[in-house]
């Protein structure tokens, strides 16, 4: 936990949590799994990317401060969470947008997310398919990225770096002191201290929970 200065006058503070630690007994590999076993007859492919974006929109929910904007002289909070999502393409780095994604099952998540990377790089994007957006999610897992901080999108008042799942030594769940082999993700949430106090913010934690109840929920269907 700690704060820095941006050149653009935003103060930031920064979280950073590792899901699947023993605490929260909260591991990557049972999402993993689940991934695999729905993929086997997805006619849409899932991938972890796209379990964030729910688990985000979700957690948004419960910590209206964090799904919010700075607009200099008020602060603008929303009811349903607009995920960007940082792509790059030819042009360079662009945030398309899942609009509503609190209120979309994780299918049409992962379809619209296809939909809009390919536009991306097309250079094909609407207007309203990339500007707007109320939270910003960067994912360098992919390249290999064990843990890094993501700059704040304005007006948007925080943004989630995620890297890479790897394997990690944990503490064991019977006993602390056996280590065990567990796959652990690192999250890091930027925020803007103008419009979230971190007083409020849970956000890492609540995040963590949220991929659970995703996975649960998957199963009951």
């Amino acid at each position: 936990f700690f704060f820095f200065q941006a050149e653009d006058g935003i103060r930031d503070f920064c979280l950073s949590r590792g899901l699947g630690d023993v605490y929260k007994r909260q591991e990557m590999d049972s999402l993993m799994k689940l991934r695999a076993q729905i993929n086997e007859n997805a006619t849409s492919k899932i991938s972890v990317n796209d379990f964030i974006i729910k688990a985000s929109a979700k957690a948004l929910l419960d910590v209206p401060e964090v799904n919010s904007q700075w607009h200099g002289t008020y602060i603008r909070q929303f009811k349903n969470a607009d995920i960007s999502v940082a792509v790059g393409s030819d042009n360079g780095l662009i945030t398309p947008i899942v609009h509503n994604a609190n209120n979309k099952p994780l299918e049409a998540v992962a379809s619209q997310m296809k939909e809009l990377v390919a536009k991306a790089k097309a250079n094909k994007l609407q207007p309203n398919e990339f500007i707007g957006g109320t939270f910003t999610i960067s994912n360098l897992g992919m390249f290999g990225v064990s843990d890094f901080i993501a700059v704040i999108n304005p007006p948007q008042s925080c943004i989630l770096a995620v890297s890479q799942t790897e394997k990690r030594l944990v503490p064991g769940l019977q006993d602390p002191n056996v280590p065990r082999v567990a796959s652990v993700m690192t999250v890091t949430l930027s925020c803007d201290h103008r419009a979230v106090s971190y007083t409020h913010l849970t956000l890492p934690t609540i995040y963590s929970v949220q991929i659970s109840v995703v996975a649960v929920s998957l199963k009951k269907k």
